[in-house]
């Protein structure tokens, strides 16, 4: 019986894969790794324990809360076209008093006349 050294060639190449992988895998988990593994989590730990992030969520709830308030507030103002209207509305509004006021001088130039008119007969009725 003799064995074809091209016969087993392939699966020795197979083999020696395998076992060339399985070390590979098998050293990348070695000690200095799992070393590093666990720096990082107290790393990550320190950073952001348990009781600070609850914290952290807790004020993040009431700032949440706050801008629902907030914005509950600003649904109620009135939006840009809205305010222009209403600076448009005074605007005439102003021009309508001023327009008012020149037309009540008269009135009123009239009636301080007539009051002093009134003081002078009364004063010479007394």
């Amino acid at each position: 019986m003799q064995v074809d050294l091209s016969e087993i060639a392939p699966w020795a190449a197979i083999a020696i894969s395998a076992a060339a992988l399985w070390r590979s895998i098998y050293s990348g988990r070695s000690k200095a790794t799992d070393d590093k593994f666990k720096e990082h989590q107290l790393w990550i730990e320190s950073k952001a324990s348990k009781d600070q992030v609850a914290v952290l969520a807790a004020k993040v709830d009431v700032v949440e809360d706050k801008v629902t308030v907030i914005n509950n507030e600003l649904t109620h103002l009135p939006d840009h076209q809205t305010v222009q209207r209403l600076e448009g509305m005074i605007g005439t509004l102003s021009r309508d008093v001023s327009v008012l006021s020149e037309r009540i001088r008269p009135v009123a130039s009239i009636a301080d006349r007539l009051q002093e008119k009134i003081m002078e007969s009364v004063e010479l009725s007394k």
